[in-house]
């Protein structure tokens, strides 16, 4: 959302002066310091400084090469999807124990529990299990807390994104994109939910596929944000926090069956989650490459059903790599 939010500063700032007619002055402002404070100063991180924080806590790709600025040289990405030749650098962790690897095995340590609880007998055992993944979990979590990632949460981003600081101290990214003034110019003619993104707006998502289409704004993948990409990566976000914050506050040991399988389901809820979006990616990804080979050699048509179908079969060892890609993003 930042990164369309300063796509759309910019356009606001430096291009299309034409489109941005009805904006008050205090929105207009929000947007002239989002365009030349980006990346500036400590309170609108640019995103080569994200990307340094995100990866040293998150890991980031073996694949992905980082330069002396700490910006990420991406592979292609199409031929890693198809290689499926994943690893992981480790942050602020190491091999296994690490932030992908560990959310993968409670992952799939609570998929096992909802899988199997109702069916079989062994359910005390695989809340045992699911008690012994959260340990080195919440661990992790809890040895990055350091007083630069505390500074990033309590002040940082929420300066950026909705406290205003006052000067040069923040911006209001998520009220620019609530914004009628703004929204209008990329086909929403209405303003966005105040609660939004923190709850759901139908009219937001045609709003950031809009904004994203006529911008250029592609993720790391190079797909545009398109509704059901933007639906896909907004429950993420929202089921991945609500599981790691529930984790933290729970004592593996000490907290009661009922209160472990409450989280079990959390964790379920957020690989759920992770699951249609990696198919998303996976599908739209082949879709468009068979397009692509298929218009080569005439086949045009089968390209597009192929297409249209979207499903890709994906065997399990390649569904573990795609979802600790997607656990780190």
């Amino acid at each position: 959302m930042i990164k369309i939010a300063h796509a759309i500063a910019k356009d606001f700032s430096t291009r299309r002066f034409q489109l941005f007619t009805n904006n008050t002055g205090e929105n207009a402002l929000e947007l002239l310091k989002l365009c030349t404070l980006y990346g500036k100063n400590e309170f609108f991180l640019s995103q080569e400084h994200r990307d340094m924080l995100w990866y040293s806590l998150f890991g980031h790709m073996k694949n992905d090469q980082m330069n002396h600025m700490g910006q990420i040289v991406q592979m292609d990405q199409m031929d890693q999807m198809d290689q499926m030749n994943y690893g992981y650098e480790y942050g602020g962790g190491s091999p296994g124990h690490n932030f992908p690897d560990l959310a993968h095995k409670a992952m799939e340590a609570a998929s096992e529990y909802v899988n199997r609880a109702e069916i079989e007998t062994g359910a005390p055992a695989l809340i045992a299990s699911f008690r012994l993944v959260l340990i080195p979990f919440i661990q992790y979590i809890l040895s990055v807390q350091g007083a630069a990632v505390r500074l990033y949460r309590n002040v940082i981003f929420p300066g950026l994104t909705e406290i205003k600081l006052g000067g040069d101290r923040g911006g209001d990214v998520y009220g620019i994109l609530r914004s009628r003034e703004v929204t209008a110019v990329y086909s929403v003619n209405t303003a966005i939910a105040p609660f939004w993104p923190y709850g759901e707006d139908t009219r937001a998502t045609v709003f950031i596929q809009e904004a994203s289409r006529q911008l250029g704004v592609k993720d790391e993948y190079g797909m545009y944000y398109t509704q059901k990409l933007e639906s896909y990566l907004e429950t993420v976000a929202k089921r991945g926090a609500c599981a790691i914050a529930a984790a933290i506050e729970t004592d593996p040991s000490g907290s009661s069956d009922q209160e472990i399988i409450n989280l079990i389901f959390k964790f379920h809820a957020w690989k759920t989650a992770l699951e249609f979006l990696e198919n998303y990616h996976y599908s739209m990804m082949h879709a468009g490459k068979t397009m692509a080979a298929n218009s080569m050699q005439g086949n045009g048509a089968n390209g597009q059903a192929s297409a249209a179908n979207g499903r890709v079969p994906v065997t399990n060892g390649q569904q573990t790599e795609m979802s600790r890609r997607m656990i780190r993003r």
